[in-house]
């Protein structure tokens, strides 16, 4: 008579059941689940969408989510899994406190192209975004004029408009929890993008005389177009 041994694997059984969890933007979530059983596989589930890329530990008990942003308000549900069958925790939820995520650009500035008339010509750029509390608005080579306008809004405004100030300009959003930059816009100023007036070799001819002549210069290299 022949005998046999037969194993019957049986499924695991959840023994530590993950928490829900209330916490603040840009902390640490995690979310711990433990099995008991032979050869567990360990699988986490979102209950709608998808995981971010910031997301780990998908495929362990631990599953951690960096940098909480209010987009991660979700509910979660561990799997554990082995050749006899599956096991799956209580659901747990994710609640982001404040609610709050750094500033969205929903508006950039956008290009202007300008001819100078006289000295009162100006120019504005504008920028919008959700959630911002404040701005800042940035020039890519050199600083801003002092003849420009911008503290904590979202336009910036730049009166008595000079050939100079032709060049590359952005907005900052910001609010308690970071800041968003916008993309650089090009202020073009009669027919030219400046880059701080003139590159390292070329010099001034004259001083720019803006209600009686064009801008002339002349340069020992090729001139910014």
């Amino acid at each position: 008579m022949q005998s046999f041994l037969i194993y019957v694997v049986l499924p695991p059984s959840i023994t530590t059941q993950p928490s829900s969890q209330s916490i603040n933007v840009t902390q640490i979530a995690r979310f711990i689940c433990r099995a008991s059983g032979y050869r567990i596989l360990y699988q986490w589930r979102i209950g709608s969408g998808s995981f971010p890329s910031k997301v780990t530990g998908i495929n362990t008990n631990t599953l951690v989510i960096s940098d909480v942003r209010s987009s991660d308000e979700n509910t979660y549900t561990c799997i554990a899994s082995n050749e006899g069958g599956n096991a799956s925790s209580r659901t747990v939820k994710l609640t982001v406190k404040g609610n709050v995520d750094p500033p969205t650009i929903s508006r950039h500035p956008t290009n202007m192209t300008v001819k100078l008339e006289n000295s009162t010509t100006m120019v504005s750029l504008r920028c919008e975004a959700n959630g911002a509390t404040s701005y800042n608005w940035e020039r890519q080579s050199g600083s801003i004029p002092s003849r420009a306008t911008w503290i904590n809004t979202n336009t910036l405004t730049i009166i008595n408009l000079q050939i100079k100030d032709a060049g590359y300009y952005r907005c900052v959003a910001i609010n308690n929890n970071g800041q968003r930059y916008s993309k650089y816009c090009r202020i073009i100023i009669n027919g030219r993008l400046a880059k701080d007036l003139l590159q390292e070799g070329e010099y001034l001819k004259s001083y720019y005389n803006i209600l009686h002549s064009p801008y002339q210069y002349y340069s020992t290299s090729q001139h910014i177009s």
